[in-house]
């Protein structure tokens, strides 16, 4: 049973590392996007014609804060999705080597219910 144990904490630990480059290189990925993004053009953007000089400065920079914002927004939530997704393979793997559901719980931060959820 000891090895078994270990067996699953090894095989998790490595999963877990390639878990953390993938998160990586999305970031890297992400805000490469978004850098270009922002530097993107923006003459194509309407301003409404009766904005002041000042009134398209504040309008620019609104939207520019806007999609900075709505971006940073997606990748938080993009990368909290991609680790329940993770910690939920982690849990299946775990179910089909035998372990148990109190052990898959406290290693992948599921809740008990939730490993239970995933045998079926």
């Amino acid at each position: 049973m000891r090895r078994n144990v270990r067996h699953g904490l090894s095989f998790f630990l490595v999963f877990l590392d390639g878990l953390l480059r993938i998160g990586r290189q999305m970031e890297t990925r992400f805000r490469q996007d978004s850098e270009e993004m922002a530097k993107g053009d923006r003459t194509n953007m309407p301003i409404p014609a009766h904005l002041t000089n000042y009134g398209q400065v504040m309008y620019e920079e609104g939207l520019e804060k806007g999609l900075q914002e709505g971006l940073e927004k997606g990748l938080q939530e993009g990368l909290e999705k991609g680790l329940q997704k993770s910690q939920q393979e982690i849990a299946r793997k775990m179910l089909q080597k035998g372990l148990d559901i109190a052990l898959i719980a406290e290693v992948t931060g599921l809740t008990a219910e939730e490993v239970q959820k995933l045998q079926h």
